[in-house]
């Protein structure tokens, strides 16, 4: 097929599917031979039908069941189906039906009428004789062209079973666990075995009959769930829209309280408030380097026992060693990203950065916190000293509290995010304004405060906008700048976005270029990217109005 060509799909010739490939028949339900762990020769896992095991024949070479009657094709079925399901009452002995010899079609009857009957036979012997109605319906006409074009192939008489290497039994602790697939299978080789050879048309299985046909049905239907929709195999395997640490969040309205537009607080135009918990797992391989670097790298070495770790009781320092886990923990990437997945326990969020050794926990941090300005230390005696030497003063001891991981990752996190962009799309893509790029601004808690985190050695000090209050809620929901919103035909009743951040320094030196350029503001038809906001809008619209009788 040629990049022109239309990709046509048609309804399987089945008889003539398994004549040109070759397909062996599948007979038996068993698993095994008797009495030994080779695979049944003429079963489900057959090796002789499916080809060896762990070989590429086992990936896409199929057999099939012969039904022992005809049946409807289930695509046809489910088309009947939709054109009256009077039909598959009749199939399924629920009613009963009289042929209308005139209209050509059956008509509803009582049992004790006469003529009247029911069943898979008999909807069969007249269903060649029905005449079609067509009406002003496109889609029934769609069934009945469906119907037309494919009356030489309705019936089948044969099930294709898919290759053994999609549904392969799994050993887990010594039991064999197989794909449900394999049920139906089963299921079908049951129903059958159970009809005589030649009886197809006979009434007396039609119980049987109708049974082959719900069960086809089922096989079909589980094998269409499993590929279609948005969690099929092939749209969730082709066309999704996976990217590596992308990230998707509701939304919810923008926070624009600040002191003034000055505050680093304030939520700048080219911003989008990121949570602490997705900006975490969009920028973890940074977080990851950060958390070594800040951290646990400064008090952890690999190889080493002995780790000096801090008394709850007198907050000194007590070298011990610790539990392989939390030194796994802490010093691993994969340790780390387990400690950020836990996040997502609001109440983990508060508890001290501890470590485990001689069956009690220890502190890794202390945190020294006035409300204006922070710092972390481990050795207690030389801290006060150092604290004397640079503030003139003596160390407030009621300010000492243990580290907490909120407090932990939102600083590492800062540091992974800083002066970083990302992109902001809302599916599905309408125009330009759909997607935009935007700075991150890391949120945490709700209320959040300004700090400066001071570094004892120097007197230097780094200002964090957003420092976590203590035992306060987080914000877990992302925004965006007022003038964003209507771009985006966004709302709050559960909209969400894919927020998917920049990592690479010359993209971020180029992005911060971009957001200053023309091209951020203005479309290519010359009108403006953002614009005022219709909520906005309403609401001083609404606080402005002359009050009625005023």
């Amino acid at each position: 097929m040629t990049p022109t060509q239309s990709f046509k799909i048609a309804l399987m010739d089945v008889d003539k599917f398994v004549e040109q490939n070759n397909l062996l028949e599948v007979t038996s339900s068993f698993i095994h031979e008797p009495s030994s762990t080779q695979y049944a020769s003429e079963g489900l896992f057959s090796e002789r039908i499916f080809g060896q095991v762990a070989s590429r024949d086992r990936l896409i070479r199929m057999g099939y069941i012969e039904l022992g009657c005809k049946v409807f094709h289930p695509v046809v079925f489910q088309c009947i189906k939709d054109l009256k399901r009077f039909y598959i009452e009749i199939m399924s002995g629920k009613s009963y039906a009289k042929w209308d010899a005139v209209e050509k079609d059956f008509t509803r009857a009582n049992e004790e009428e006469e003529g009247a009957d029911t069943g898979f036979s008999f909807f069969l012997s007249y269903f060649d004789k029905i005449n079609w109605i067509r009406n002003s319906s496109l889609k029934r006409d769609d069934r009945l062209d469906l119907l037309k074009k494919y009356k030489n192939q309705l019936l089948i008489s044969k099930c294709i079973v898919c290759p053994a290497g999609w549904r392969d039994l799994n050993d887990e602790d010594g039991r064999l666990e197989k794909d449900s697939i394999n049920t139906h299978y089963i299921a079908l080789l049951e129903r059958a075995r159970a009809m005589p050879p030649g009886a197809g048309d006979d009434p007396i299985y039609d119980a049987i009959h109708y049974a082959i046909q719900r069960k086809v049905i089922e096989i079909y239907e589980y094998l269409q769930n499993f590929s279609s929709g948005k969690r099929g195999f092939f749209q969730s395997k082709f066309t999704s829209r996976s990217v590596a640490q992308g990230t998707r969040n509701v939304i919810t309205s923008a926070n624009m309280e600040a002191e003034s537009p000055d505050s680093p607080q304030y939520l700048k135009q080219d911003e989008v408030k990121v949570p602490l918990f997705q900006a975490a797992k969009g920028f973890i391989s940074l977080v990851i380097y950060w958390m070594k670097s800040l951290f646990y790298g400064t008090i952890i070495q690999p190889g080493v026992d002995q780790v000096p770790l801090i008394d709850p009781e007198t907050f000194n320092l007590i070298y011990l060693p610790i539990d392989d886990r939390d030194k796994d923990s802490m010093l691993t990437s994969e340790g780390i990203t387990k400690m950020i997945d836990r996040f997502r326990d609001v109440d983990y969020r508060w508890r001290p950065v501890v470590a485990t050794a001689r069956g009690k926990q220890y502190y890794l941090f202390m945190v020294y916190d006035d409300g204006e300005e922070v710092f972390f230390f481990r050795n207690l005696e030389e801290t006060k000293i150092a604290y004397k030497h640079l503030k003139d003063k003596d160390l407030d001891m009621n300010k000492i509290r243990p580290l907490t991981y909120a407090e932990m990752v939102y600083c590492a996190t800062y540091f992974a995010s800083l002066n970083r962009f990302g992109t902001i799309t809302r599916y599905p893509i309408t125009d330009e304004q759909s997607i935009f790029t935007a700075k991150t601004h890391l949120m945490s808690t709700s209320p959040s405060r300004v700090v400066n985190m001071l570094n004892l050695a120097d007197g230097s000090s780094v200002q964090l906008p957003e420092y976590p209050c203590i035992n306060k809620g987080f914000i877990d929901a992302l925004m965006f700048h007022p003038s964003r919103r209507s771009g985006l035909s966004a709302d709050f009743d559960g909209d969400t976005v894919t927020w998917i951040p920049i990592l690479g320094n010359d993209a971020n030196e180029e992005l911060e270029k971009y957001v200053h350029s023309v091209a951020n503001f203005v479309l290519p038809n010359g009108d403006p990217m953002m614009g005022g906001d219709d909520l906005i809008d309403l609401t001083m619209y609404s606080m402005t109005e002359e009050p009625p009788n005023s």
